[in-house]
């Protein structure tokens, strides 16, 4: 859980293989994060249950979340969305 840290931006090396690639369970809620960069969750590919709850986050870039594949489980509520690339679940596009 990393709720509540006051975290504004997390590099994409943070959740990266060696740290965290059998996470199933990941919250980051009431936080200031503002954009979701393309590749933040690459290695994630257990996790089931992602909450991001009560952030800043107003953009997510394209190909985000297209690394989840067991994902079941997305809260992005309380959030001010403002762009959402139409491809944020999409990994690849003939």
């Amino acid at each position: 859980y990393l709720d509540q840290d006051r975290i504004e931006y997390l590099e994409t090396e943070f959740l990266g293989p060696k740290n965290f690639n059998n996470l199933v369970k990941l919250t980051i809620n009431k936080n200031s994060l503002q954009k979701l960069k393309s590749g933040f969750f690459i290695h994630l590919y257990f996790l089931v249950h992602l909450e991001l709850r009560e952030n800043q986050i107003s953009i997510i870039e394209s190909k985000t979340f297209s690394y989840l594949y067991s994902l079941e489980h997305l809260d992005l509520s309380g959030n001010c969305l403002m762009i959402l690339n139409g491809r944020v679940f999409i990994e690849n596009i003939i």
